[in-house]
């Protein structure tokens, strides 16, 4: 690796200015006083701004009226300066405030060539510090500091390499370079986005492999891309991960075909969506016609045209799988009907390859199902429902008739009051078993209280109601056996609504009266039952023997 970085070519002078450029100028002035003699020798004054350039690093003297600001009217602390050395309009700063808000610092990616097949690409975290926090220290002219965190080596139709720079925070140890996985330099924090940077050092690329890299292309093809189909992303600022799109260029020529011939969605999708599609292209093909696996370049001409490109490439080989050889118009026609959208198409390609169903006869069904108020997701939902209905109940798929409704919604309709009625008998019958397990195990008596047992769903839903609590809630796991909901009735009174009990296994969860008894409190005797219960179910032999023997001493 040493002898690798031997020849480590180093960003060029050019390179070095643009990152300069990168920083924001500043013009510090103080007004002062320069003394002269005139020509008979009197001593004489006069108003001079004292100025240094930190963007072409000069220091000069000048009359006010001698610059230009924006606006006009003097040099003013925060207003806009031309400096008339290098031309650059600046930000004007008196020296005579603070500079820590002035530290800036930019995350930069050199383009360096070594030779023609050996370029390299180095990520440089660079900062202009005007104030040194730990000496206390300002400085107006302060040199760009360089970082140097990633290096990639890049070759022809090759993976390229990527190296890091091992850091330790804590002591501030800077150790070897380790070769990573290739990545995009300098990581972000929020959602792992990496951070924005700029690349310099392009003027080279024209004696390398990558003379025809169009990034300007890419950038404009993945700002399309981003904005269609990110519309809802967090982050307003796009970052099109160029260093990414050059690895891949540098492997993938074929890239720079696609950007010529107007396909620049595609880059994107793999640049930025991180889906090659590697089923749909030969990305190691050397011409267009051998990139397309599933399709022609004249269908992908003709989805571009029609602005429907890498959503139509991807639905389009599913659609031929039931329509052989099938038109791309037609395949927008039917689009569509789902308002256009291939989300909802390509889910009614997945029911009919899921069901095996005939394409013409279920989107027949479909289309025969819409509404104005009805949108067309729903209807796809109301057919995928029906069928998963028909299957439960044991109806013959095969038959048209079935498959096919001529009514779809009364079919639904028909079919979920059957499902509901076969649901609820099941329910019952489970309820049922429960109950009478219940009985058995928990059918209890103590003073003026009593243990009811539910024996419907409906009875804990009705509990929950009349005395304003969430058991209703319970009624299904009740039924299932996962828990168990009892009732504490007053003997003389067991239809009248008191206080309800959830109990699991041998372990009493909760009981509570009318609204979680936050209206009254319980009363003694109920707590003194809950009690008894407690150690009936705990041990209900040992329990008896103990009741037997206080009724006999009595």
């Amino acid at each position: 690796m040493e002898d690798m970085f031997k020849k480590l070519p180093e960003p060029s002078a050019r390179a070095k200015e643009s990152i300069n450029d990168l920083f924001a100028p500043y013009l510090f002035y103080s007004k002062e006083k320069q003394y002269y003699h005139d020509c008979v020798g009197i001593r004489r004054c006069e108003p001079v701004i004292k100025c240094t350039c930190i963007h072409c690093n000069s220091s000069f003297s000048v009359r006010e009226e001698e610059l230009t600001t924006y606006p006009e009217g003097g040099i003013n602390h925060g207003c806009k300066v031309l400096c008339p050395k290098c031309l650059t309009e600046a930000t004007a700063k008196h020296r005579s405030y603070g500079k820590k808000k002035l530290n800036e610092h930019h995350y930069v990616v050199a383009f360096c060539r070594e030779s023609k097949n050996k370029v390299w690409l180095r990520g440089y975290y660079c900062q202009k510090g005007y104030y040194n926090y730990l000496t206390g220290a300002e400085a107006e002219t302060p040199e760009v500091e360089y970082g140097e965190e990633y290096r990639y080596l890049l070759r022809p139709k090759q993976k390229a390499r990527c190296w890091v720079k091992e850091y330790h925070y804590v002591s501030n140890y800077k150790g070897e370079w380790v070769e990573i996985n290739p990545r995009e330099p300098f990581p972000g924090g929020l959602y792992s986005t990496p951070n924005l940077y700029d690349i310099v050092g392009f003027e080279d690329i024209s004696r390398t492999f990558l003379r025809y890299c169009d990034i300007d292309s890419y950038f404009d093809a993945a700002e399309k891309w981003f904005y269609q189909y990110n519309q809802y992303y967090y982050c307003s600022r796009i970052n099109p991960l160029p260093t990414r799109y050059i690895f891949d260029l540098a492997q993938y020529p074929i890239i720079e075909s696609l950007l010529k011939a107007g396909f620049g969605e595609i880059v994107a999708e793999r640049i930025m969506g991180r889906s090659p599609h590697l089923r749909l292209f030969n990305w190691e093909s050397d011409t267009l016609k051998g990139f397309f696996k599933k399709f022609s370049l004249a269908d992908a001409q003709k989805l571009k045209e029609q602005n429907a490109m890498m959503q139509g490439l991807k639905t389009l080989p599913e659609y031929r799988k039931f329509i052989k050889n099938g038109q791309i118009g037609d395949m927008l026609r039917d689009a569509e009907f789902f308002l256009g959208s291939f989300n909802g198409y390509s889910n009614f390609l997945d029911l009919v390859k899921s069901r095996k169903l005939n394409y013409q006869k279920a989107l027949k069904t479909v289309r025969k199902a819409e509404r104005k108020e009805i949108p067309c997701g729903t209807v796809l939902t109301i057919y995928k429902d029906y069928l998963n209905f028909a299957e439960k109940l044991g109806y013959q798929m095969e038959s048209e008739i079935v498959t096919y409704p001529k009514d779809l919604y009364k079919a639904h309709d028909t079919a979920s009051k059957l499902i509901t009625a076969m649901e609820r008998e099941r329910e019952e019958k489970e309820m049922q078993a429960v109950t009478e397990a219940n009985i058995k195990k928990y059918s209890f008596e103590y003073g003026d209280f009593c243990i009811v047992v539910p024996r419907t769903m409906e009875e804990i839903i009705e509990e929950g109601q009349k005395l304003c609590h969430c058991v209703g809630g319970y009624a299904e796991r009740h039924a299932q056996g996962k828990t168990t909901i009892l009732f504490i009735r007053r003997k003389d009174a067991p239809s009248v609504n008191y206080v309800t009990m959830e109990v699991i296994g041998k372990k009493i969860q909760q009981y509570h009266g009318f609204k979680n008894d936050r209206v009254k409190p319980l009363s003694k005797e109920v707590i003194k039952f809950v009690q008894m219960f407690k150690k009936y179910i705990s041990n209900p032999k040992a329990y008896m023997k103990e009741i037997e023997k206080v009724r006999k001493s009595a």
